[in-house]
């Protein structure tokens, strides 16, 4: 076995390892264009190395070497992110140019020229018709395998001044493809060979393991790929990115299924015509956000979406946003189940407070609804002036209904005369049952005669209430009232309370169904 055979043999297995990294991550940027180049250069060292190659492999050798620098200027495009328009409908199109321009060649007369070159059996002179078949065939792809190296390498330096991430890759982009050029012209410019043959297999052989050592010593077959897989393409979170003009330049997978669309046939589209118009506005301003959006389908449901746009500067300048929209789905049912539960309980606690301030006999507001009204009318009237008063009522000789008909009848003795009372006060006014057969009334914005007379018409009203009208014992009820205002001494609302207790007293006192007010005479009105 030769020494170029045994570099070989070793190179082959590192193209192999490299080939089997490469497929454990095709879908990285760049995997499977960076895979096709190792194949295209193990086929050309393989042919030129060779003893006495058959054609076939020689004419795969040939295609290998004219696509081989389209291959790599398409893997430094994709694993470089550079954004180029329209690449992703159109990657492909070196390296069909570059097989396009092969074929011609061994189509036409080339043919011949590889033959010869196939039959020769000195590796020297073999090298000479090769380089030959390269540079002065009609249409020669050397000259496009020059250009895709050029370009590749200004793309590596380009990315290398605007970001220092990932440098090493990108150095070995940028300096590793200039060795068989250089390898090259000095072969031709001051014959310098190799083991009696052209030194280029040799340099392309050693430009690509010293590509693949830095990419490896640079973990980018380990980082690069579980950067773009892992974060990127199998996030939750749909992301986007638009260019300054609105149109979509990338997303992820997530965003596909968002869409509805592959990424092949987003790229390029202005986002008007593909994300929901809540979407959309939202790109519209040249400031961050952060919005919780409802975006509603076709058939009327209803999808929740927490969206976040981040412009994005490129040295100084807009260059586009980034839109990330993650679903909430669950978050905003949790919210509703949370909100719904909240509504339920503010209502079952007015439930439970109206209880807690209602009589359920009667229905009418109890005694400490009365006595918080009473504070709070209280302030009221010693910053206004207003005049305020209470009602004291008490059924008379109650305790004979209960003893006459049973308490039944009672208790609706008792709701006729809350009835009764509620009919005759005004609705800003305050009627309550306090316990028993007492009632109170909280009369707000009246002046004493008035008062007096809502005492007079309450009264009256309930003496007009039948009870037990159908019996052999019917009733008739009637009611002692007690007046009281609230004056610039009057400074709680139990104070008050007591003032008009002492004049219910009286009334009892005086001979029950009457009205007694504090500082005015006493009004009796018997029944006539």
């Amino acid at each position: 076995m030769t020494t170029l055979e045994i570099i070989l043999a070793a190179a082959c297995g590192v193209f192999l390892h490299a080939m089997l990294q490469l497929w454990r991550f095709r879908h990285a940027p760049g995997a499977i264009p960076a895979l096709l180049l190792i194949v295209a250069i193990a086929c050309y060292a393989v042919a030129m190395v060779h003893r006495a190659p058959p054609a076939p492999l020689l004419y795969l050798g040939f295609v290998g070497i004219s696509v081989a620098s389209a291959l790599l200027f398409i893997a430094a495009v994709d694993y470089l992110d550079v954004r180029l328009p329209h690449w992703q409908r159109l990657r492909w199109l070196p390296a069909a140019v570059s097989l396009l321009l092969a074929g011609i060649n061994v189509a036409g007369h080339g043919r011949s020229l590889l033959e010869a070159i196939a039959a020769e059996p000195d590796l020297a002179e073999r090298a000479r018709l090769v380089s030959r078949a390269w540079h002065e065939l009609p249409v020669s792809p050397a000259w496009a395998g020059y250009a895709f190296v050029v370009l590749t390498v200004a793309v590596a330096l380009w990315q290398i001044q605007r970001s220092g991430e990932q440098r090493g890759a990108r150095l070995a982009l940028a300096g590793l493809p200039l060795l068989p050029l250089a390898v090259n012209a000095a072969h031709h410019l001051y014959g310098f060979t190799w083991f009696g043959m052209s030194p280029m297999p040799v340099a392309v052989v050693a430009c690509l393991l010293g590509g693949i050592v830095a990419l490896y010593r640079a973990d980018t077959f380990d980082l690069r790929p579980a950067a773009r897989a892992e974060l990127v393409d199998n996030v939750v979170d749909a992301m986007l990115v638009v260019d300054a003009r609105g149109r979509l330049v990338d997303c992820n997978r997530a965003a596909e299924r968002l869409i509805g669309s592959e990424r092949r046939a987003l790229l390029g589209r202005t986002t008007a015509g593909v994300l929901p118009r809540e979407f959309h506005a939202m790109l519209q301003s040249p400031v961050q956000l952060r919005s919780d959006l409802a975006v509603r389908s076709g058939d009327g449901a209803t999808a929740w979406f927490e969206v976040d746009v981040t412009p994005l500067d490129l040295r100084g300048r807009f260059a586009g946003h980034l839109l990330v929209a993650r679903s909430i789905a669950e978050r905003r049912r949790v919210q509703e189940d949370l909100e719904r539960d909240r509504d339920e309980l503010r209502s079952v606690n007015a439930q439970l407070v109206e209880q807690s301030v209602t009589d359920p006999l009667t229905s009418l507001k109890n005694r400490r609804y009365l006595f918080q009204r009473l504070n709070e009318e209280l302030n009221r009237h010693h910053r206004s002036g207003n005049v305020l008063g209470l009602l004291l009522i008490d059924i008379d000789h109650f305790k004979l209904v209960n003893d006459t008909h049973g308490h039944p009848v009672g208790d609706e003795a008792l709701v006729l005369v809350a009835n009764a009372l509620a009919s005759v006060v005004r609705d800003c006014d305050v009627v309550s049952r306090i316990g028993g057969e007492e009632f109170a009334v909280l009369a707000v914005n009246t002046d004493a005669k008035g008062l007096i007379a809502l005492a007079e018409r309450i009264r009256q009203t309930v003496r007009e209430i039948p009870v037990a009208r159908d019996t052999h014992r019917p009733m008739v009820l009637t009611v002692s009232i007690g007046v009281a205002f609230a004056g610039p001494d009057t400074r709680s609302a139990e104070g008050l309370f007591a003032e008009a207790d002492r004049h219910l007293y009286l009334a009892k006192h005086q001979g029950r169904n009457r009205v007694v007010a504090a500082a005015l005479p006493p009004t009796a009105s018997r029944a006539g």
